[in-house]
């Protein structure tokens, strides 16, 4: 009986880890705190106004992030580059566990886009 005992504890504990570990092999998404530590902590960065899609998935024991800030819309490409590598490098610094973050560059909706060229 002792050792259907120790086999039962076994199991138990066993399912209990499995259960777990099992989101962060799928790359489960981390919990709403996780995406609004990140989405805060991208807003900070300077020239970006908002932050319009946040998506963060766990792959092991860091953070994929795929995230969307709002920018001027007149700014050059180069600025809104730049501003782009600061939030990943930010992300990337922070105490959140970022192993890689892919920002989009969005523009601010204020002003309606200038037409196109005439070919």
């Amino acid at each position: 009986w002792a050792a259907l005992f120790a086999s039962g504890v076994i199991a138990f504990n066993g399912s209990r880890l499995l259960v777990g570990t099992w989101h962060d092999i799928l790359d489960a998404a981390p919990g709403p705190e996780v995406v609004h530590r990140i989405r805060s902590t991208a807003g900070t960065v300077s020239g970006v106004d908002a932050i319009d899609k946040c998506r963060v998935r766990r792959s092991g024991l860091g953070l994929f992030v795929d995230i969307h800030v709002v920018v001027d819309g007149d700014l050059p490409v180069r600025a809104g580059h730049a501003i782009a590598h600061r939030v990943k490098d930010l992300l990337k610094a922070s105490d959140l566990q970022v192993l890689d973050a892919v920002v989009h560059v969005e523009p601010r909706a204020d002003k309606p886009p200038p037409p196109p060229p005439e070919a």
